[in-house]
């Protein structure tokens, strides 16, 4: 507990003078939480561990704290119940078996509480009682031979080391394969020895000392990553630094295993009675600051002039109503948001980041009694018999019907997050670049996939619906990619919030141009390669929100997105302003 409690205090610290006001509120949060030894619970209601944004949650490793913790508060019944009948061992058994099949079941049903729940990790822990019980108890080793230790010895390191190499996003963890890992470990706790080679390795001196600072490792480790990614505004960690990151880790570790942990396992340092209260003073300390960071909703006073100048980054106030969710129970088109004029003459077609141009197009087009049909889903792909996307495809495939069925649309204007599809989300990234395919529930490859024959999939999907439209005597317009910032606007904000106090009329970049042009060269060639075609407008973002060197957040004074990759009603004004030159 001092190791965790010293950890605790620094981060609050840290957190008040750096975390944004939403970030310190789901800290204090989280805090109190710890204080109860729930914080599992919490994270389980609050993310999916595997979130990017789980990158910038100080505490969120503590989950598996608050695991152990509630493990240590329950078993002993189990014991007091057991312990004393004849079947204790079979009864631990038979426990560990129903867990294992329990975990395996909500693997495939519920994998979040699977993952930080106590019921579906309990096995876990189980198994390592079952190694204390035989080695305590039964002195089940005690006659084994060293062949045999050192063989199972060397199949448990094995079988930790595969793990480690194997294991990835794709492996269903925990599940049936944790399995692997687990009894690797227990393998190694019964049968490593001093008289075996899997034992001496794990007597050097570097792995013992490692040994010894693991707990403070792991308490610290998380919080470093995570100030460091908070101190540099949510930038990408290249590999130099993640190696700066890893030293520096041990070397706090190290510290707090010499000055924190080792006194107070002393028995003459402080008598348990008094160690008892100070941690349950201090538990009480941390529960109420967690409460009042919670209650002051981050404390938001402290960056008052960056929180006024987000609150002019709007959104449209049909986003809710009209964006379809990316599922089976899209708007048809007949279905479909239409305003504000009577005369509906203009389509706009796309993901997410149509639905402030709809709404941005349609005010402008109000005061002529004309308006737009906003065709708009979460996560579109432009996609014709594109078969790695079938929501998309059916979705496409109504709104192309739609348009080209509909006598009054003479207009279409089409946008989409093209790169985030063609090489990767870069949400949290800049400056690298990603280069796989938008893979998720969604999106579903081949084995072996070739990812630049999907790209080009993509795009003659794309070019198919544009061929399409124009055909049927319909104009299109392109909106080409919108410069994708890599992390949210506010962190560019807050990361400027000097130049934003001093000044009312400024430019700040979010990326730069040639950032821009790497991420969307693919399908900025190929737009270039069809601008000539007939009833073609090809309109270039980065006419109003570039430069030569820089793409910008901000620009005179206003931000131009919602958060990293979407523009702002105000930033599609300028957008507008240039469509409806081209409009009938």
């Amino acid at each position: 507990l001092p190791a965790l409690f010293s950890v605790l205090f620094v981060s609050i610290v840290i957190s008040f003078i750096y975390l944004p006001p939403q970030e310190l509120k789901d800290f204090g949060q989280s805090l109190f939480s710890q204080s109860l030894f729930i914080s599992n619970i919490y994270f389980w209601y609050e993310r999916d561990y595997f979130d990017l944004p789980n990158n910038l949650v100080p505490l969120l490793h503590t989950w598996s704290l608050s695991v152990e913790e509630q493990f240590y508060l329950f078993f002993p019944f189990v014991l007091i119940f057991f312990y004393q009948k004849k079947y204790f061992f079979h009864s631990l058994i038979s426990i560990i078996i129903l867990t294992i099949l329990l975990s395996y079941f909500a693997s495939k049903t519920i994998p979040v509480s699977n993952f930080f729940l106590l019921p579906f990790r309990a096995w876990e822990l189980l198994i390592g009682s079952v190694a204390a019980v035989l080695i305590n108890q039964y002195k089940f080793t005690k006659n084994i031979n060293n062949n045999f230790k050192s063989l199972f010895s060397f199949i448990g390191l094995f079988m930790v080391i595969f793990s480690l190499y194997v294991f990835d996003k794709n492996v269903n963890h925990p599940g049936i394969f944790t399995i692997i890992p687990v009894i690797g470990t227990f393998f190694i706790i019964l049968f490593a020895n001093s008289s075996n080679i899997i034992g001496k390795i794990l007597s050097l001196k570097p792995l013992v000392f490692f040994g010894l600072i693991s707990y403070s490792l792991y308490l610290i480790h998380y919080p470093v990553f995570v100030f460091y990614r908070v101190q540099n505004y949510y930038k990408a960690i290249d590999t130099s630094t993640y190696i700066y990151l890893i030293i520096l880790s041990v070397i706090l570790s190290f510290l707090s295993f010499k000055y924190i942990e080792t006194p107070f396992r002393k028995k003459n340092f402080l008598n348990r009675k008094l160690i008892f209260n100070i941690a349950l003073f201090l538990s009480l300390l941390l529960f109420i600051i967690g409460i009042v960071i919670h209650l002051n909703n981050g404390f938001p006073n402290r960056f008052s002039k960056i929180n006024n100048l987000m609150s002019l980054s709007e959104k449209s106030p049909y986003r809710q109503k009209c964006l379809s969710p990316h599922t089976g129970n899209f708007r048809d088109y007949t279905d479909a948001c239409r305003y504000f004029g009577e005369n509906i003459n203009v389509a706009v077609y796309g993901d997410s980041h149509a639905v402030e141009l709809s709404w941005t197009l349609a005010k402008r087009l109000e005061n002529e009694n004309r308006g737009i049909v906003d065709l708009s889903l979460s996560g579109e792909t432009p996609a014709i018999n594109y078969k790695y996307d079938a929501i998309s495809n059916a979705h496409s495939k109504n709104v192309i019907d739609g348009i080209i069925n509909d006598e009054n649309i003479n207009d279409i204007v089409m946008i989409f997050r093209y790169s985030q599809h063609l090489f990767g989300a870069n949400d949290g990234g800049y400056p690298l670049l990603p280069d796989s395919l938008l893979i998720d529930e969604f999106r579903k490859y081949p084995n072996n996939y070739n990812k630049n024959k999907i790209r080009e999939e993509y795009w003659l999907s794309l070019l198919k619906i544009i061929n399409i439209l124009i055909e049927n005597n319909k104009n299109v317009i392109i909106i080409a990619p919108v410069p994708e910032l890599g992390r949210h606007i506010k962190y560019i904000a807050y990361e400027n919030r000097n130049l934003i106090n001093n000044n009312l009329n400024f430019n700040i970049p979010g990326i730069s141009r040639k950032y821009y042009d790497d991420r969307n060269e693919f399908i900025l060639n190929k737009l270039e390669s069809i601008k000539n075609m007939e009833n073609l407008i090809i309109i270039k973002p980065t006419k109003f929100f570039c430069d030569a060197d820089f793409c910008y957040a901000f620009k005179n004074g206003k931000p131009m997105y919602l958060d990293g990759n979407h523009l702002n009603l105000h930033a599609f004004e300028i957008v507008v302003n240039e469509i409806l030159k081209y409009l009938e």
